[in-house]
């Protein structure tokens, strides 16, 4: 990083934030994760004839791995969306379940 970051303003930092959150996963990984996400608010509306709101309950977390599991769903598909809905609660600032 260029210069001192004591002279940046707050609104620089928080530019290169973004910028930094924005390249954290790669093209492949944020189509993977965004694909997880939709496939859990699929899940949430049909389970529960509503819309998925943040955070997502322990208890949601657990059906939806059920849910996984009965559409067969491979294990390491299955971890990779909770590592999806991990990243999106600490993207969120909330505490991950």
């Amino acid at each position: 990083m260029q210069g001192n970051s004591a002279n940046r303003s707050v609104p620089d930092l928080e530019a290169v934030s973004k910028e930094l959150i924005d390249n954290a996963l790669t093209v492949s990984s944020r189509c993977t994760y965004n694909r997880a996400l939709l496939c859990l608010k699929q899940f949430h509306q049909e389970t529960f004839n509503q819309d998925l709101h943040f955070p997502v309950s322990i208890k949601v977390i657990l059906l939806f791995v059920a849910y996984c599991f009965s559409k067969q769903l491979a294990a390491s598909t299955i971890t990779t969306y909770m590592s999806a809905i991990s990243y999106e609660h600490k993207i969120r600032n909330i505490s991950d379940p």
